[in-house]
């Protein structure tokens, strides 16, 4: 999912569950007046809705605190870019997508082996020269 997918999604989430914890608490005092009338009839839902509300709180917690983190790190690296772009007067020409796995060091990263632990395999990747060609790699 794109970036913005993903933020388009949290904050439509947010929304949500915001409205849902309204109603909730409609429904609290709702219940809270009948018991006042009535009598307390109505615990086991009020302890029920009560739990479902602290989860759909925490879930709203969770999704701000991650917005947060986001705009805080999009402006930094906005301004890492702007002091980039100043700093460093090169010219940056589109790349191919391939022709930018291959010469770069880190993108062409490979699992290099695989060691089995206890049913678990674990990759450990090395750095890959990309002037080597596939058949002589591994020698």
């Amino acid at each position: 999912m794109e970036l913005l997918q993903q933020i388009a999604s949290l904050s439509s989430h947010f929304v949500v569950l915001n409205a849902e914890i309204s109603e909730i608490d409609k429904d609290l005092a709702r219940m809270d007046q009948l018991s006042d009338k009535y009598g307390d009839h109505w615990a086991s839902a009020r302890r029920k809705l009560v739990s479902i509300r602290k989860h759909k709180v925490k879930l709203s917690n969770d999704i701000s605190f991650h917005m947060q983190l986001y705009t805080a790190h999009k402006g930094a690296a906005e301004n890492l870019l702007k002091n980039l772009s100043k700093t460093q007067s090169a010219h940056i020409e589109p790349v191919d997508a391939p022709q930018i796995f291959s010469k770069s060091p880190i993108l062409s990263a490979v699992p290099v082996q695989n060691i089995g632990r206890g049913g678990v395999n674990v990759s450990i990747c090395g750095i890959v020269d990309p002037t080597r060609t596939p058949e002589n790699r591994g020698r």
